[in-house]
């Protein structure tokens, strides 16, 4: 397959519900070890139905696809601050509700990490970024941050701060490379016995 994609031929757009396998294998790729600390063995089919439900952290809402002749090939999801507190909230509320099979430490986790979601006014959460490794090196992930900041300036956003492992340098490259400066030390989060420790990079937008 050729390195080169023409960008006539791809679309960037939001997530619909038909689209729920790729987003779970996309955040398998791009999340699945931290996922499945989270939600145990039957991860991929509780995001799948968050993705299905709507209005939580992994709804259809929240994601936008990047389509080649309208076949899914990468994804980004994220919210903005002033949701981030109640759509954690919800999150937990629908695991609890309705799939039965979050634990009370589990849902306090879910909680504590609406607390940490607290930044700056006009500022966007990057949760997840994910292209299909056949895809891989053809721009599509550059494509989807474009997409991103400039989808974001038109609504007066001022910020986008996001979350990496410390491991992943080749994450850690590619958001340098687009302009993104860590903007605090790495924090350690334990989950199911499992120890992850992320960066928070960031970059400021629309100042031209």
């Amino acid at each position: 397959m050729s390195r080169r994609l023409c960008r006539q031929d791809l679309t960037v757009d939001y997530g619909r519900i038909a689209d729920v396998e790729d987003f779970v294998n996309l955040l398998d790729i791009s999340a699945g070890e931290f996922m499945r600390a989270l939600f145990g063995p039957n991860m991929r089919q509780t995001v799948s139905f968050l993705y299905s439900y709507g209005n939580t952290i992994f709804g259809a809402q929240s994601v936008v696809f990047a389509r080649l002749h309208g076949e899914n090939i990468g994804m980004y999801t994220g919210y903005a601050p002033w949701r981030s507190a109640l759509t954690y909230l919800r999150t937990g509320w629908v695991l609890l509700r309705h799939l039965r099979r979050t634990t009370s430490p589990r849902l306090s986790r879910m909680i504590a990490g609406a607390k940490m979601s607290i930044f700056p006014p006009r500022t966007f959460y990057l949760s997840n970024i994910a292209v299909y490794y056949e895809y891989r090196g053809m721009g599509i992930g550059k494509l989807l941050m474009e997409y991103l900041e400039k989808t974001l300036e038109e609504k007066g956003m001022k910020r986008i701060v996001l979350d990496v492992e410390t491991s992943n340098s080749n994450a850690i490259s590619f958001y340098s490379q687009l302009g993104y400066r860590r903007a605090k030390k790495s924090r350690v989060i334990k989950v199911s016995r499992k120890r992850f420790e992320f960066f928070r990079m960031e970059k400021r937008i629309g100042q031209h």
